[in-house]
């Protein structure tokens, strides 16, 4: 997952079933816990790659608390 600014990292994910390629959810690390902005689609497989797209850069969904 790259870091696009301090805090702020960049998730590609796939948009099953459209013609276009993917979409950026960004998490944002705040004091409160982390802010998400977008989610991706509820397709199969994208949750498992959210979450280890997380994982990869230490960081873990139980702790978004803000989903924009």
């Amino acid at each position: 997952m790259p870091t696009v600014f301090p805090d702020v990292h960049r998730i590609s994910m796939p948009l099953v079933g459209t013609s276009l390629a993917g979409i950026n959810i960004y998490a944002l690390e705040g004091n409160g816990g982390l802010i998400m902005i977008d989610t991706g689609w509820d397709a199969p497989g994208v949750f498992d790659k959210l979450t280890a797209a997380f994982a990869s850069a230490g960081l873990r969904l139980e702790n978004v608390r803000t989903i924009v």
